[in-house]
């Protein structure tokens, strides 16, 4: 297949150009939105944020996963929780869409998590009901209106750490003949690009772009 150039790209929150590829998951006759992951040569694994996963619907715990304790991926702002799942994703070259079957680290919600955040949620109904009986306009009232306030960053900030950023690690490599980084100036990250070539053994499904959208 023809050699694929692709220029750095910016993708918020990260102020940096960096080596992201545009990508759609699918499992299951479920296709993600269109997305970036970052093609990470340092990376042992393919990591997928929680929101992804349920996009396609992978799979929830097992029964024997419900027992056991899940394995742990350090590196993504911290240790978090993960799942092993098979799914396939597709890549944008030549005009269609190219996918490729891979084992991903699925970011997943641990018991811990779950019941932190159902601790707050309990709060926050507790303390919107006391609110609701305080008189406008009082100390008491925004008294209880920080509370609520506090309680509903910290349910935010623990989904964040379910959110890290898509990861396209070396196993992911194993698809291509070669991939090349050409960055020379780190100021000038803006002007590099990489290079790959799809290795063709290692498609398993090929479809039209149109097909990929959600």
């Amino acid at each position: 297949m023809a050699v694929a150039s692709i220029p750095y790209t910016q993708v918020p929150p990260s102020s940096g150009f960096k080596p992201y590829l545009e990508i759609v998951y699918f499992y299951n006759n479920s296709f993600s939105p269109k997305t970036f992951g970052l093609m990470d040569s340092g990376a042992d694994v393919n990591v997928l944020p929680y929101s992804v996963g349920k996009s396609i619907n992978l799979p929830d715990k097992t029964e024997i996963e419900e027992i056991e304790e899940l394995k742990q991926l350090s590196g993504v702002g911290g240790g978090v929780s993960i799942l092993e799942r098979k799914c396939k994703v597709f890549i944008f070259n030549d005009g269609k869409a190219h996918g490729f079957e891979e084992l991903v680290w699925w970011v997943y919600p641990d018991q811990q998590l779950i019941d932190a955040q159902n601790k707050l949620v309990g709060e926050i109904a507790m303390l919107r009901k006391h609110k609701s009986e305080t008189v406008v306009g009082t100390d008491l009232e925004k008294y209880f209106e920080l509370e609520i306030s506090g309680r509903v960053q910290q349910i935010i900030s623990m989904n964040n750490v379910l959110e890290p950023g898509i990861l396209l690690g070396r196993p992911f490599f194993n698809n291509f003949n070669f991939v090349q980084f050409c960055q020379r100036d780190k100021a000038e990250e803006e002007k590099c690009v990489f290079n790959y070539e799809i290795r063709k053994k290692a498609i398993k499904d090929t479809v039209d772009l149109k097909k990929t959208t959600v």
